[in-house]
């Protein structure tokens, strides 16, 4: 079977975001693979998803039909959940912010990391969208329909509560 040509396109995105996310210092998502499926396309606004450890982004070359904006905006929300899940207990969502842990105490750190494990979807999207932001410096926004929203950068409004 030949290779999608738009995954090519994809991949010269990544790169350029995973060079961002290294340049702010996060060194996680340059060690992630990225890998094609179309089935990572499996609803109106799911195109990529995220392996649970960060090791692998799963990308559908539909992907590379949406604006340059949205692909750029998708792409730095996997690479922030590539940070977040390389780093348990580091990365946290409170209060409207992103917070970083910087050493887990010698005390303690099973309670920490469960609740870490624990966090509700909602706050490790809301992660991903701020690491993302971090790294690329725009804001990560949502534009579609209101049961059709995807991410993008440069307009958007803020992740709707419970999105999934």
């Amino acid at each position: 079977m030949d290779e999608d040509p738009r995954n090519a396109v994809l991949e010269v995105v990544w790169e350029h975001v995973v060079g961002l996310f290294c340049q702010k210092g996060f060194r996680h998502p340059a060690r992630a693979t990225l890998e094609f499926d179309a089935g990572a396309h499996d609803s109106c606004r799911h195109f990529a998803a995220c392996e649970v450890d960060g090791s692998r982004v799963l990308v559908a070359p539909a992907l590379a039909d949406m604006p340059h904006s949205t692909v750029v905006g998708i792409l730095a929300h996997e690479a922030g959940h590539v940070e977040d899940l390389s780093s348990p207990g580091i990365w946290w969502f409170r209060t409207g912010r992103l917070l970083r842990v910087d050493s887990l105490p010698s005390k303690g750190t099973g309670k920490i990391l469960r609740s870490w494990a624990e966090r509700t979807q909602d706050e490790v999207e809301r992660v991903a969208d701020a690491l993302g932001e971090v790294a690329i410096g725009e804001r990560i926004g949502y534009v579609g329909h209101d049961t059709c929203l995807v991410q993008c950068v440069g307009t958007g409004r803020r992740r709707p509560k419970n999105l999934s």
